[in-house]
């Protein structure tokens, strides 16, 4: 009886002697970076000694490849930032072991989008002229131009959002008269936004 356990015993030692237990391993070359609000690649170099997968905690970044078995280079693409607030995207490689898991975190912070803009973009006032306010919103330097029409504003800078206020005077032309507030990004004068005041006759 003993002689035919003994081999059984054999063949168990030998396939728990062929069960290896890998505890996961990784590890990335960059940890953080930071991006423009336009967007943008990142490569990164990643260490690892069993199967990973990588996952986004911002919609829109793609993650190429996304899942893996050991060293990978692995690129981050993230899409332009279209608010007006600085975002953190944080990117989690979860290795998988036999019995655990261990995780690598890369971090982006990406600028916000550059932003000036009348919420309220028109208006209208009656002959006799007088004052009203309007608000902005701008996350950077911006400078406010009048049409020539008479209507002036103060403050006519800034360097985030402001209320702004405006005075008309009389309209004696006999008509209906159009007076403008352009206010542009002192560092883009091409991002401008327009209020439109229509004054009745």
């Amino acid at each position: 009886m003993k002689i035919r356990i003994l081999p059984l015993l054999m063949l168990l030692l030998a396939l728990t002697a062929c069960k290896k237990t890998v505890d996961p391993e990784i590890s990335l070359d960059i940890r953080t970076a930071t991006m423009g609000p336009a967007g943008g690649s990142a490569t990164i170099v990643l260490t690892c000694n069993c199967t990973w997968t990588a996952a986004s905690s911002q919609e829109g970044v793609t993650i190429s490849p996304v899942t893996g078995e050991g060293d990978a280079n692995v690129t981050v693409t993230v899409p332009k930032n279209t608010t007006g607030e600085t975002r953190s995207i944080r990117i989690t490689f979860t290795a998988k072991g036999t019995e655990k898991s261990a995780t690598a975190k890369y971090a982006i912070t990406q600028d916000a989008n550059a932003i000036v803009n009348f919420p309220i973009a028109t208006g209208t006032i009656d002959a006799a002229g007088g004052g009203g306010r309007i608000v902005l919103e701008a996350n950077e330097a911006w400078t406010a131009t009048v049409s020539a029409t008479g209507i002036t504003v103060t403050p006519d800078s800034g360097s985030l959002s402001e209320t702004l206020s405006y005075t008309v005077p009389a309209n004696t032309t006999g008509s209906p008269v159009v007076h403008t507030v352009t206010a542009a990004l002192v560092s883009d004068p091409s991002v401008k936004t327009t209020f439109t005041l229509t004054q009745s006759n």
